[in-house]
């Protein structure tokens, strides 16, 4: 879909949308190994510029796109931006896509985990009390790194915080609703945690191959 609109745009020529086709496109080259994706993002940032999509933009291509030629905390900076321009033009879908990916980006990034473990607790209870849980899992399971980080692998997050839901819940979720990018993002932090704290990694391998054999970024 996204080809068929860049060469759309290509023909007939450029509209606001044009600039989620050209993000959409550079993502899905990445994700196969050509690095001229990058350059697509680029482009698609360009494009949206003062357009209703640029919150949109800014998620999709800071996320899976600029990692190629960015720092992370550039890319931080830039998902921050993204937040502000989602609750400027009132999309706020995009708005909390991009502050959910700025707070998980500084995590990579290696910030203060008692600043972060504020930070995602916060935004975890602002969706749940708006009732918009469109991050919750995802959010919630950087959530659970930080705060084991902080007290220890043998410490539960959902003891911490009652609200946040559980790990169980989340593996349930992803599970019913067939959420495979879910799927993999909960395999990937039991990766992380057997890295981070030295656990049994037999099934280690398994997640990687998953990852690779998916063609996307954990």
């Amino acid at each position: 879909i996204c080809f068929r609109m860049v060469s759309l745009t290509i023909e007939i020529g450029s509209t606001e949308i044009s600039a989620t086709a050209f993000a959409n496109y550079g993502i899905e080259l990445i994700a196969r190994g050509y690095s001229i994706g990058s350059r697509l993002g680029t482009l698609a940032l360009k494009l949206a510029e003062n357009s209703k999509y640029i919150s949109y933009v800014i998620a999709a291509v800071k996320q899976y796109n600029s990692w190629v030629v960015e720092p992370l905390h550039a890319i931080a900076e830039s998902h921050l931006l993204g937040f502000y321009a989602g609750k400027k033009i009132g999309d706020e879908f995009s708005s909390s896509l991009n502050y959910c990916l700025q707070i998980i980006t500084c995590f990579l990034c290696g910030k203060d985990l008692t600043q972060l473990n504020d930070t995602f607790n916060d935004y975890i209870m602002q969706l749940l009390e708006s009732r918009k849980k469109w991050f919750l899992p995802q959010s919630s399971i950087f959530y659970w790194l930080v705060v084991e980080l902080i007290e220890g692998p043998n410490f539960s997050p959902h003891d911490h915080n009652p609200n946040i839901p559980s790990e169980l819940a989340i593996v349930a979720f992803a599970a019913t609703a067939k959420h495979y990018e879910l799927d993999l993002l909960i395999d990937g932090s039991k990766l992380m945690r057997s890295f981070l704290f030295r656990l049994d990694m037999s099934k280690c391998a398994d997640v990687l191959d998953r990852v690779v054999n998916a063609t996307c970024q954990l």
